[in-house]
């Protein structure tokens, strides 16, 4: 019996065309537009946001890709990560509008763990931010001047971006990142 990885793969080229053709075309958006991709690579739903946040219909998500623009240039949110987990997606993705792509994709069939979702708000939540807020200012890398609400967000980035890498794959997740 076929899998939806199974199929994913047979259309590994038409779907990197529709999902290259889809972030491209939202690259200088200033709201957040997702896209909603089966595994034959045709697009079964738009579903358009706002500045911060885009929500698909959930009944789509399921063994399906779903790609997003973030216009603030960020990876991927917290409750892009949860998504990716409660709503059975094989593939989530984030592009943003400097040409990058930033990719959850599940391993298997085998279930993904849900503690991805609270070990991520940890890693990342205000406690860490904080703490490696700290850090940096005592390391002389930033000064408390420095700290403005897009300082914070890049640090969070970046704090999100290097938990997602050390540790996707402990959660049933392959993660990747590239150009668009």
């Amino acid at each position: 019996m076929k899998t939806v990885f199974d199929e994913y793969n047979e259309n590994k080229d038409a779907i990197a065309n529709v999902l290259h053709e889809v972030e491209q075309e939202k690259m200088q958006l200033d709201i957040e537009v997702g896209t909603t991709i089966n595994c034959q690579g045709v697009i079964v739903d738009v579903t358009y946001g706002d500045k911060h946040s885009v929500f698909p219909p959930q009944e789509l998500l399921k063994d399906r890709i779903f790609t997003h623009n973030h216009p603030t240039g960020r990876c991927f949110s917290r409750q892009d990560i949860k998504s990716a987990v409660l709503d059975g997606l094989l593939e989530c993705r984030v592009s943003t509008p400097q040409g990058t792509y930033f990719s959850l994709k599940r391993k298997s069939d085998a279930a993904v763990s849900l503690s991805f979702i609270n070990d991520a708000w940890n890693a990342t939540g205000s406690d860490a931010l904080s703490n490696r807020i700290m850090e940096l200012i005592k390391s002389g890398e930033i000064f408390p001047t420095d700290l403005t609400w897009d300082v914070r967000a890049r640090i969070e980035n970046d704090m999100m971006i290097a938990f997602l890498r050390e540790h996707a794959s402990e959660y049933g997740f392959i993660y990747s990142e590239g150009g668009i």
